[in-house]
C-alpha cells in the first residue's frame, strides 16, 4: 500500500512541476499534496525522517502559497 501512495505522490509531484513552469499556482498546492502523501508514506513504513522532511516542505509550500497570493 505504501508502494501506492509513494506512486500517487510522484505522479502529483510530476505535474505540479509541469504546472510550476507554467507560472500556475496550482504547482504548488500540487506539490503540497504530493508532501502529504509522501508524509503518509513515510508514516506507514516508519521513516521519521521522511515525515520530517515532508513536514517542512508542507511548510514551505504554505509560504510559496502566500508569498504567490502577495503578487
Amino acid at each position: 500500500m505504501a508502494d501506492l501512495v509513494g506512486w500517487a505522490g510522484t505522479v502529483v509531484f510530476i505535474l505540479a512541476a509541469i504546472f510550476v513552469a507554467h507560472k500556475n499556482i496550482t504547482g504548488i498546492y500540487l506539490m503540497m499534496v504530493g508532501n502529504i502523501l509522501f508524509g503518509v508514506v513515510g508514516y506507514m513504513t516508519g521513516l521519521t525522517s521522511l515525515i520530517g522532511v515532508s513536514s517542512i516542505m508542507v511548510a514551505a509550500d504554505l509560504y510559496g502559497i502566500f508569498m504567490w497570493s502577495k503578487q
